[in-house]
C-alpha cells in the first residue's frame, strides 16, 4: 500500500522574510525550489500542495530504517535549509497525511496502515474547507465531525445538496480517507547559467569584458528562445576553485538586452572593485518572467482621486506617455510615416526609436496617398503644444480581419467587409510593456492600404498577428 508524507512549514513566508528581509512572491518560489531540491535526497517523488505544504512519497521504507527515521531525516533536511519550525505526518492518503501534520503537539505524527478513516472520524468537518453555507447546514443537522459525514450515504447528500453535488462528493470521499492526490517526480526546471574559465588571472573589468559579453549573449539568447525576460542576475567570481565574491543584481524592470546587463555588471565592479584576481566567472539569471508583448495604450487616463474634480475633456497624459508621444514627433516634420526600431522598453520614456519610411525621395504615387496629420489629439491630450506626428486612434474592440498572404507576408486585408490592397508594409515590430499580466505575443505591422474598389479612402492601419491564437486584427487607424 502506498504511503504519503506531508511536510508542513506553518510560517514558510515569514521564515523566508527573516532570512532575506523582504516580502517577495518570486523569492518564496525560489526558496521553495531550493528546498525541494534538498528534499529529493529524502524521497524521489515530491509535490507542492500549497505554500509551505509539501507531499512526499513515503512508500517502501522498511529497508531504510522505517518511517520514523525517514521523518527525522526530512525534518533535519528542512532545518538545515533554515526552516526549524516544521511538522510531518504520514498516512495512506494525502488528505490524512496533511491533517496529521497539523498537530502542534507532535512534530512527527504517523498514522498506522488502513487507519486513515478511523483517524479522521472524530475531527471537525472544518478541515474539509466546505463552502460556508454547506458547512453551516451540516452543523445545524448535527454533522460536526468527519465520521458522521462519512456514515451518510452519498445519495442522501446529493438529494440534500443537489446544486452542489460536485462540492459535497469530494469532501465525503476525503472524510473516509479516500484521496487520489499523489507525489510525483518533480519536473526539471530550466536553469539559465553559464560558467567560463578565463585560462589566466584577471583583476580589471576590461580584462574580462569580452568574456562577460559572450556569456551574456548566450544567456539572453537562451531566454529569448524560451520567451523570457531577466529579472535578476547573479555574478559569482572564483580564484581557482574558491568563490571569493558574489553579487546579486536585481533589475528595476525585466529585460533581455545583453548590453544593458553588461553595463549593470560594469557599474557593480566599478562601485566595489575586486579584492583579488579571478580565474573563472559564473553568471546566472536567478529570476526571470514571461515575455509579454503589447503596444502601450496611450489613451489610458490617469486615475483621479476622490478629492479631484473629474475633467475628462481636459485630462492630461502622464509624463512618461507624453514623452513616448514625442518619440513619434521628434523633429521630422509633417506628413511622415514611421516605423519603430526594436526596444525592450526598459523605461517607458525610452520606449521606442522611430524612423521615417516616407520622405521627400519617395515616389509620387505613394506620396500622394499619405494623409495630412491631425494635431488636435496631441494638443488636447498633451501638457503643451507638441510637434507634428502620427497619432493612432484605436478601434475598440479591435475587429478580427481576413488577411491574404503572399510569400508569408500580408498582401491584402478585408476590413469592415471591404478588401484593401497593401501598398507598403513595415517589417514586424514588437512593442512590449512589462506591467500587463496576461501573456501576449503579437506581430505588429504598419500598413498603407488602398481600396480595391474606387471611391474609398486610403488608410494607414496598425495590423496585428496574435501568435497565440493565430488570428489577425486591425487595432487602430493612423491620422
Amino acid at each position: 500500500m502506498p504511503r504519503i508524507a506531508c511536510l508542513r512549514i506553518p510560517k514558510f513566508q515569514i521564515a523566508v522574510q527573516q532570512k532575506h528581509e523582504q516580502c517577495d512572491e518570486v523569492l518564496y518560489k525560489i526558496t521553495e525550489r531550493k528546498l525541494i531540491a534538498d528534499l529529493l535526497n529524502c524521497s524521489p517523488k515530491i509535490k507542492v500542495q500549497e505554500m509551505g505544504v509539501i507531499l512526499l512519497d513515503a512508500s517502501g521504507l522498511s529497508l531504510r530504517g522505517g518511517e520514523s527515521k525517514f521523518c527525522h531525516h526530512v525534518l533535519k533536511t528542512t532545518s538545515m535549509a533554515g526552516f526549524t519550525d516544521a511538522y510531518i505526518g504520514i498516512a495512506d492518503s494525502a488528505f490524512a497525511a496533511m491533517i496529521a501534520s497539523i498537530s502542534k503537539h507532535r512534530r512527527i505524527n504517523i498514522i498506522e496502515n488502513d487507519k486513515d478513516a478511523q483517524f479522521l472520524a472524530p475531527l471537525s468537518i472544518k478541515h474539509l474547507n466546505l463552502p460556508d453555507d454547506i458547512e453551516d447546514t451540516l452543523l445545524v443537522l448535527g454533522i460536526t465531525n468527519m465520521g458522521k459525514l462519512a456514515s451518510i450515504p452519498i445519495s442522501e447528500l446529493n438529494a440534500r445538496f443537489a446544486k452542489a453535488s460536485e462540492i459535497v462528493w469530494k469532501p465525503w470521499e476525503l472524510a473516509q480517507g479516500i484521496d487520489n492526490r499523489q507525489p510525483t517526480l518533480p519536473a526539471l526546471e530550466k536553469v539559465f547559467e553559464c560558467v567560463l574559465d578565463l585560462g589566466s588571472a584577471a583583476s580589471q573589468f576590461n580584462e574580462i569584458l569580452f568574456a562577460l559579453k559572450a556569456m551574456l549573449d548566450r544567456l539572453i539568447n537562451d531566454l529569448k528562445q524560451n520567451g523570457l525576460l531577466a529579472q535578476e542576475l547573479i555574478v559569482s567570481l572564483y580564484h581557482e576553485t574558491q568563490k571569493f565574491d558574489e553579487r546579486t543584481l536585481p533589475l528595476m524592470q525585466p529585460t533581455n538586452e545583453s548590453k544593458f546587463l553588461l553595463e549593470i555588471i560594469r557599474l557593480s565592479l566599478n562601485a566595489k572593485p575586486l579584492t583579488r584576481e579571478l580565474t573563472s566567472i559564473k553568471l546566472a539569471i536567478s529570476r526571470f518572467t514571461n515575455e509579454k508583448w503589447e503596444q502601450t495604450n496611450l489613451d489610458k487616463l490617469e486615475n483621479n482621486s476622490k478629492d479631484t474634480v473629474s475633467e475628462s475633456a481636459n485630462t492630461k497624459l502622464k509624463q512618461a506617455e507624453l514623452l513616448l508621444l514625442q518619440r513619434f514627433a521628434a523633429r521630422l516634420g509633417k506628413s511622415k510615416i514611421f516605423k519603430a526600431q526594436a526596444s525592450d522598453q526598459y523605461l517607458s520614456e525610452n520606449a521606442g526609436v522611430w524612423v521615417p519610411i516616407a520622405n521627400d525621395s519617395i515616389n509620387n504615387s505613394i506620396k500622394a496617398n499619405i494623409l495630412p496629420l491631425d494635431l488636435n489629439y496631441l494638443q488636447e491630450k498633451g501638457h503643451r503644444n507638441m510637434l507634428s506626428d502620427l497619432v493612432l486612434r484605436p478601434t475598440l474592440p479591435a475587429p478580427e480581419v481576413l488577411v491574404q498572404l503572399s510569400n508569408a507576408k500580408p498582401a491584402a486585408v478585408n476590413y469592415r467587409k471591404r478588401w484593401y490592397k497593401i501598398k507598403c508594409i513595415t517589417t514586424p515590430e514588437y512593442l512590449s510593456s512589462q506591467w500587463w499580466s496576461n501573456a501576449i505575443s503579437k506581430d505588429y505591422y504598419k500598413i498603407l492600404v488602398e481600396p480595391v474598389n474606387a471611391g474609398q479612402q486610403t488608410l494607414l492601419m496598425l495590423l496585428t498577428h496574435d501568435k497565440l491564437r493565430n488570428n489577425w486584427h486591425v487595432e487602430g487607424i493612423y491620422d
